[in-house]
């Protein structure tokens, strides 16, 4: 049910914004918006090391388990080694990508912001489905989930 909730204020948000974008920045605003949301969520994707899905049922399956300890450190040591050189390549090829997805080196200082946010992002991602095991951070992560939802979009 939580997740349906979720998922519903995820699209009245992205509705109510891309309106906002359309209205403010017109039809080429709103592509670029378009184009670096993909951009975002490619560099999450390969950031992230691709495997969350895994880490999800693995925690599900063995949270009881003591192999679950065994699991958790080298997952959390892969994918921070992964989004830190993630990260670094974001930032020392920022004017590349600013280039490819703006066609200008204008807006190169959001590429340098998602290169340091991209790291946290990614572990936060990653030590989610750890964290909602214990019962008492269920509802610091709703509430920081919710206010992201609500602060961000």
């Amino acid at each position: 049910m939580g997740s349906a909730i979720s998922t519903g204020v995820k699209v009245l948000a992205a509705i109510l914004l891309s309106k906002i974008i359309a209205e403010k920045l017109g039809p080429s605003g709103l592509g670029l918006i378009g184009q670096l949301s993909s951009f975002v969520s490619i560099t999450l994707l390969l950031a992230s090391g691709s495997y969350q899905n895994g880490i999800v049922k693995f925690t599900a399956l063995y949270k009881s388990d003591a192999q679950l300890p065994e699991f958790v450190k080298p997952s959390l040591k892969l994918t921070g080694i992964i989004a830190v050189v993630s990260g670094a390549l974001l930032y020392f090829l920022s004017g590349f990508f600013s280039n490819l997805v703006f066609h200008s080196q204008e807006y190169i200082y959001v590429f340098y912001w998602l290169a340091f946010t991209i790291v946290l992002t990614v572990l936060i991602t990653i030590l989610m489905p750890f964290l909602t095991e214990y019962p008492t951070l269920r509802v610091l992560i709703f509430s920081t989930s919710a206010a992201a939802y609500f602060l961000l979009q």
